[in-house]
C-alpha cells in the first residue's frame, strides 16, 4: 500500500528519465552523423582548395570492405613529396578503388594528390574508378 502512494510520482519520473535519455542518445547520434558527413566532405574541400603534390605509395592494404559491392576500400600509406609550402611527410588515406585501377596504386607507384597545408589532410587527385 505504501508503494501505491508514490506511484503517481514514480511513473512520471520514469517517463521523464526515458525522454531525457532518448534525447541525449539522439543528440549523440546527430553529432556522430555530422562528424561522418564532415569527414566525407573533407576530401572534396581538399581537392578544391588543396596544394597539388605527388606521393609515393609505400603500402597498399585491402581494408576488407567493399563499397557498392565493386570498389575495394584500400588503405594507402603515402610518402608525400615536398612541394612549395608543404614539407615532406607521411600520410594514410582510405580510398574506394576500382579493381581495374588497383595497379595504379601499387607499392612504389607515384600518384597525384592534393594537400591542405594547414591540416596536412590529403586527397587523391587521380581517377579511382
Amino acid at each position: 500500500m505504501a508503494f501505491e502512494g508514490y506511484l503517481w510520482i514514480a511513473i512520471p519520473l520514469a517517463v521523464l528519465a526515458l525522454i531525457v535519455l532518448g534525447a541525449v542518445g539522439v543528440r549523440r547520434m546527430q553529432a556522430f552523423n555530422l562528424e561522418v558527413l564532415l569527414e566525407r566532405a573533407m576530401p572534396a574541400r581538399v581537392l578544391a582548395e588543396g596544394v597539388p603534390a605527388t606521393a609515393v605509395v609505400r603500402a597498399s592494404t585491402d581494408a576488407e570492405i567493399r563499397v557498392e559491392r565493386i570498389y575495394i576500400l584500400t588503405r594507402l600509406t603515402l610518402d608525400i613529396q615536398a612541394n612549395g609550402p608543404v614539407p615532406a611527410f607521411e600520410a594514410e588515406v582510405l580510398a574506394p578503388i576500382s579493381p581495374v585501377k588497383l595497379p595504379d596504386f601499387a607499392t612504389g607507384r607515384r600518384i597525384r594528390v592534393k594537400v591542405d597545408p594547414a591540416t596536412r589532410r590529403v586527397a587523391i587527385d587521380q581517377a579511382l574508378k
